[in-house]
């Protein structure tokens, strides 16, 4: 993100963020799926400081 918006110098839209997988559900339909959470989570922190400390224009 900071690459594009210092070589562009235009807002970002962010339109997509996710993580493909393939999860098998055990017998009570539960799929494990803490990695994705973790993705998703990291991957919001990682917008959000490029907003707040780098001054990238995210829409």
């Amino acid at each position: 993100m900071n690459n594009l918006y210092d070589r562009y110098q235009k807002p970002l839209f962010i339109i997509e963020n996710g993580l493909g997988a393939v999860d098998i559900p055990d017998e009570n339909s539960y799929a494990e799926d803490d990695y994705r959470i973790d993705y998703l989570r990291q991957h919001i922190k990682t917008m959000k400081d490029a907003v707040e400390l780098d001054g990238v224009d995210e829409k």
